[in-house]
This record gives structure tokens, C-alpha cells and sequence, in this order.
């Protein structure tokens, strides 16, 4: 039996170039060639050249500089360091981490709630932000929350389940009239491949991307600062390693970089195409199926606008049928051949409902099966 995939929220296929890329650096390592980036002979400056030109990728991308992008293993690390860095420039302007506060949003990904979960064992206080309807914020559901001594807002983007997408630059802009010193980072790791991530076009001070959500290799992501070196207490080529210490792995950083490029590169085409895939899924569906609720949208599917649409990344669509486990569901179309989730990768949370998500190759073929296998498999998974 064929799988097809459509949990692309949680993981997309590896980009040819980017695979290219990738194996390219390991096959100079393997003969040899490179040595640790770290390292001031010939053999590490042939590595780190690799760094440095996948900074400078990215910075073209985005059209930010090169020495503000710290690579880590993926999103959840840029998320914690994000928040850390806010904290660490709390000490340093003499605030007690007993006198900070920390603001996330209420649909976090998990890993953001982790951390205000330790921090909070560090005497640091918490507030979990929910907005005053449905799940989109506006910026005065922010920016009631924010406190004199809040030193980080930490706000998805792009949700990791529904694909809602937040107005952060608007909401960091109100948020630094009530508070200016703020911290405002944006997890837009599951946007990274439709969305411009650039902490400048966003207004933050930090935002999170993310190598499997751009076709790129697992294993490796980014944060990208405004200006980074306001937040380190070292300058020039040693602020990175100040900020997150540890040797790059080189044959990654490459990959997920001209990933990120050429995926941007064709962003108009593929968000185009993707959102078509999305809206033929989302009129079978309402075709064949009663009282479906889009989660994000907070409509019945049968009341959802083209205009809705627009509110939500185009490559996911998560939805709740009456009366169903939708985690029997989601194993159900599993043996049946679709590949589906009812949460994100990291994270329990979500299972009232299941997330499809497209892919570039995805065909409405397939689209058309899947929908099929629901018809199949639904009853026996309903309550």
C-alpha cells in the first residue's frame, strides 16, 4: 500500500537542492577536506566558509545582516533562547529575575510553554494571554497584560495546529508604547516557508524558523534577531558563539539555508498552489460531511468565506467532526494509507480535532482518496 502524506504542520520532505547541499559538505568531509568551523587552520575556515555563506543566504532572504542569525538545532532551542536572552538582559539592566514577568500567548507550541514553566521555578512570574474572542488577538488583548517589569512576549506567528496566523508586527508596536524595553519574539517556525520571517518586516526583536517546516533537513533552525549584539557581552565575530556556544553542524546549516532560499525564492507560486489544494480538500469535505467546525477559524465549514481563508498559513487545515476520537481516526486513515495528525509533533494537545497538511507534490488526486478514506473510516470512529 501506498502512504501519502499530509501532516506537512509536523515535517516536509527534504528540497532537492537542499538535499544537494547537504550531501555536498559530506562528501568534502568524508574526503577530508573540512575540519571543525570553530577551528583557525585551512580545514576549519573551509567549514566555517560553509556558515557563513548559509548566513549569508539567509540574510539576503529576509534582507537583514548576516551577524544577526544564530543557528541552533531547530525551534524549540531558537524559542528558549529567545526567552533566555530576554531574561539575561533583564539581569544585566539590573532587574532580578524575581522581578521579571514573562507573556506567551494561550495556543503556544509546547516547547514556549516549557520554558515559562522553568522559568517560573526561577522566581520569574508568567502570564498565559488569551484573547477576548475567538483565537486571533488583537493588539489590546496583548497589551493589557503587559506589566512595567514584563521583560519578553513570546507570540506564534503562524499556529502549529490550526495554521492562524497572529498580526504580530502590530502587536509588538503597541506593545512597545506600553512597555519600550520589551522583548517581543515571534515562533514562526510554521510559517517559515510561506510567510517573510524577517524580524524586521515583523517588527520583533527575535523570530524563530525552522528547517522541517521549510523543506529543508531536521536537526537545524534559526533565530534571527533585529540586532543581535545588543545581547551579548562580547562583539564582533565571538557574538555568536557568546550567545549560543557549541560547534555548528556544518552539512545542516547548509542545507536548511538554501532551503530556506529557494523555497522563498518561488513563495507567491507555492502558496498559490498550496492554498488551491486546501480549498479543493476543505469543498469535499463540506460536500461529504455534516457539522464540520474549522478549529482557527471558529466557523462550521459550511459557514467559512473565501476572505476566511486568508487568516490562516495555506497548507493546513484542522477540523473537528461531531461526536468522533479523532485520535482513532487519525489511526484509522493511517491503515487505510493517509498519514494525518491530531497535534503537533511535540505535543499531546489538539486531539478534539485533525490536522491535514499539503505538500507542493500533493495532488488533488490523493486530496480526493483521503476524502474517501474519511467516508470509510469516520463512522467507526464515531461516539
Amino acid at each position: 500500500m501506498k502512504h501519502r502524506y499530509f501532516d506537512s504542520g509536523a515535517f516536509t520532505p527534504l528540497h532537492k537542492k537542499s538535499y544537494r547541499a547537504v550531501r555536498d559538505v559530506l562528501r568534502k568531509q568524508v574526503q577530508g577536506s573540512l575540519g571543525n568551523p570553530l577551528s583557525a587552520h585551512h580545514h576549519g575556515r573551509a567549514a566555517d566558509d560553509y556558515v557563513e555563506r548559509s548566513r549569508t543566504m539567509i540574510a539576503r532572504t529576509y534582507q537583514m545582516q548576516a551577524g544577526d542569525i544564530i543557528f541552533t538545532s531547530g525551534a524549540t532551542e531558537a524559542n528558549l533562547l529567545a526567552v533566555r536572552t530576554a531574561l539575561l538582559q533583564g539581569l544585566r539592566d539590573g532587574k532580578p529575575l524575581t522581578d521579571m514577568h514573562v507573556l506567551i500567548g494561550f495556543d503556544e507550541h509546547s516547547s514556549v510553554f516549557k520554558v515559562l514553566e522553568y522559568v517560573r521555578t526561577l522566581g520569574v512570574r508568567g502570564t498565559i494571554a488569551t484573547p477576548s474572542r475567538g483565537r486571533l488577538f488583537t493588539p489590546e488583548d496583548i497589551v493589557k497584560e503587559v506589566r512595567e517589569n514584563t521583560v519578553c512576549l513570546s507570540l506564534q506567528l503562524v499556529n502549529s495546529l490550526h495554521g492562524l496566523v497572529q498580526p504580530i508586527a502590530r502587536i509588538a508596536d503597541a506593545c512597545r508604547e506600553k512597555q519600550p524595553a520589551i522583548f517581543v519574539h515571534t515562533d514562526s517556525a510554521q510559517g517559515t516557508a510561506y510567510h517573510n520571517c524577517s524580524p524586521h518586516t515583523l517588527r520583533v526583536d527575535a523570530a524563530t524558523i525552522d528547517g522541517t517546516k521549510t523543506f529543508g533537513p531536521q536537526g537545524v533552525g534559526a533565530l534571527l534577531f533585529q540586532e543581535a549584539k545588543r545581547y551579548t557581552g562580547l562583539q564582533g565575530e565571538h557574538s555568536v558563539f557568546d550567545m549560543r556556544p557549541g560547534t555548528p553542524p556544518v552539512a545542516l546549516i547548509y542545507g536548511f539555508s538554501t532551503a530556506v532560499q529557494e523555497t522563498h525564492r518561488h513563495q507567491s507560486d507555492l502558496i498559490q498552489h498550496i492554498s488551491s489544494l486546501r480549498q479543493s480538500l476543505a469543498e469535499q469535505i463540506d460536500a461529504s460531511f455534516s457539522d464540520v467546525y474549522v478549529l482557527g477559524l471558529e466557523k462550521y465549514l459550511k459557514d467559512v468565506r473565501p476572505a476566511d481563508w486568508k487568516k490562516l498559513a495555506p497548507h493546513l487545515l484542522y477540523v473537528t467532526f461531531p461526536n468522533t476520537n479523532h485520535a482513532y481516526l487519525a489511526t484509522l486513515l493511517d491503515t487505510h494509507g493517509f498519514s494525518t495528525s491530531t497535534s503537533s509533533a511535540c505535543s499531546v494537545q489538539g486531539v478534539e480535532a485533525i490536522r491535514m497538511g499539503l505538500l507542493p507534490s500533493t495532488t488533488k488526486k490523493e486530496v480526493r482518496k483521503l476524502v474517501q478514506a474519511m467516508k470509510t473510516c469516520l463512522p467507526l470512529a464515531t461516539t
